[in-house]
């Protein structure tokens, strides 16, 4: 990968973070979001990610994968959510949720709901599992991207 690709992935992760803040803003209904300084680490922790999972699966990949970022990014401002802010947890898994659902809607072409709300909510539920540390009932920001994956290319072959 080139510097000039590394620095548009960047470029693109930053325009998710921003789409990403505003789902958030809108699900904290204009109150309480995490400082900037806070979602800038956030941010920083999902791009390190995205570099390394490209070198460690030895992938070739020239643009940002949004189902990758955004499921790192919420990932990692839960990470950094203690365990007594359950409701604020909530409110960002819902935030990430809502634009990789949008995503994978426009995505497959087929419906505009994406994944039905029942997943949806499994998936909640098993994010927050993780995130409170029963992770045998859970599912991390490995797996979120794994179950938008397979339900794009699942869509796409339709």
């Amino acid at each position: 990968m080139t510097p000039a690709q590394e620095e548009e992935i960047i470029r693109c992760a930053y325009a998710c973070v921003r789409k990403l803040d505003w789902f958030l803003d809108e699900c904290l209904g204009g109150k309480g979001m995490p400082q900037e300084s806070f979602r800038n680490n956030a941010a920083s922790s999902a791009v390190n990610h995205h570099f390394d999972h490209l070198q460690s699966c030895v992938i070739a990949q020239n643009a940002l994968d949004p189902y990758k970022f955004l499921c790192w990014y919420g990932w990692a401002l839960l990470e950094h959510i203690v365990l007594s802010e359950r409701e604020m947890a909530f409110k960002v898994i819902k935030s990430t949720l809502l634009p990789l659902n949008y995503i994978l809607a426009k995505e497959i072409h087929r419906s505009k709901k994406g994944l039905p709300e029942s997943s949806l909510r499994l998936l909640e539920t098993m994010l927050l599992n993780e995130w409170a540390g029963a992770v045998k009932h859970g599912i991390g920001k490995n797996g979120l991207y794994v179950a938008f994956h397979c339900a794009a290319s699942n869509g796409a072959k339709k």
